[in-house]
């Protein structure tokens, strides 16, 4: 079988900016909504002024206890329910937060605040963020005018990828709380996504302004000035916040990426090799390496990286057609049209050019 070289074409699997949230706890503290139900009695409400007190020194375990004692004092108490069920989300105890949160609801469902706490314990068990969207809905139906439920409400509608409705809530966060970063940085992101750069940046900006620590959103940056090709400016953005955060594996690969395209394929190789060496399973990371030994004609070298790409994530397209291309270069034709047609298989349509040359055996 003959084949004609061709241009190689290096596929990169490239992290794209990640859209930060505000928090990773269950939720946002504890409420004292004048709504709730009283306590009926003085020993209800010792208990939970004291759990309120263990709550604000971090000692969670103890101030369930106090806000279990106050229950029993007084079953109906609706704010010893309400955080109970907070301090449950903080502690990772999901179900036990929901039990606690839906009883206060369920007994007046005119509190929006409490529709916030229990979407909030939705939203961090992933799999019911549907219930998480009920629940910010029927918390601003109730009036809960909070900058955070617009802001949660907008990272769900951008994590269903509805970037216009993301923009809507995250505009009316920041109108809101016009200092919190965040909500500047992750409409930069809404922006970014509907490819809209020069907005992207304002809003990015807008948030260094308030936040200049913000690792993720000079990142961002990075990967603005990236798509429109000021790989100089990138490198800048994407060192800014290595600076702030050595450890953000996704910027070291990211900058690897545009030390490729200025062809600066040592440096590349160091970048990627630093994510690897922060996340070893990153698969992405191993290909990029290959990628930028095949430019430097190390292709025996290039394929153990792609090996080990492939081993980590068998579902990795872009690394089979990599390395079909490496074996290309060392003649090995065969081992190449496998790994292209495995690479079509699994919707890389570049391999499909490639492909085609193994059909004249």
């Amino acid at each position: 079988m003959e084949l004609k070289f061709k241009l190689l074409i290096l596929i990169f699997a490239v992290i794209t900016i990640p859209l930060k949230t505000h928090s990773q706890q269950g939720s946002d503290g504890l409420f004292d909504d004048p709504l709730l139900v009283p306590a009926k009695n003085q020993e209800a409400q010792l208990a939970y002024n004291k759990g309120i007190a263990l709550f604000n020194k971090g000692e969670y375990e103890e101030a369930i206890k106090s806000f279990t004692l106050s229950i029993q004092y007084d079953n109906n108490f609706s704010k010893a329910y309400v955080n109970r069920g907070n301090t449950y989300a903080i502690l990772g105890e999901y179900s036990l937060a929901l039990e606690d949160l839906t009883y206060a609801v369920t007994n007046n469902r005119t509190l929006g605040s409490v529709y916030y706490n229990r979407g909030r314990v939705f939203d961090q068990m992933v799999v019911r963020r549907d219930s998480a969207m009920n629940d910010y809905n029927t918390a601003i139906a109730n009036n809960f005018e909070d900058y955070r439920v617009y802001y949660y409400r907008g990272v769900l509608f951008f994590l269903l990828k509805n970037y216009e409705k993301a923009i809507s809530d995250l505009e009316k966060c920041v109108s809101l709380k016009p200092d919190f970063a965040y909500g500047w940085n992750d409409l930069g992101s809404c922006y970014f996504k509907l490819q809209n750069y020069p907005e992207a940046l304002r809003n990015y900006y807008a948030a260094l302004s308030i936040n200049p620590q913000q690792s993720f959103t000079y990142s961002n940056i990075g990967s603005v000035k990236r798509e429109q090709k000021d790989y100089h400016d990138a490198i800048v953005q994407y060192t800014m916040a290595l600076n702030l955060d050595s450890t953000f594996q996704a910027v070291w690969n990211n900058r690897g990426c545009v030390q490729f395209l200025l062809e600066n394929h040592d440096k590349a190789i160091e970048d990627f090799k630093t994510a690897i060496s922060i996340k070893d399973d990153y698969a992405q990371a191993y290909n990029n390496v290959g990628n930028s030994l095949i430019k430097l004609k190390k292709y025996d070298e290039a394929i153990t990286f792609f090996n080990r790409a492939i081993g980590l994530n068998s579902e990795l397209g872009e690394a089979y057609l990599n390395r079909g291309n490496a074996k290309e270069m060392k003649r090995d034709f065969k081992g190449a049209c496998i790994d292209w047609k495995q690479a079509v298989t699994l919707g890389v349509k570049q391999a499909g050019n490639f492909s085609t040359f193994c059909e004249t055996d």
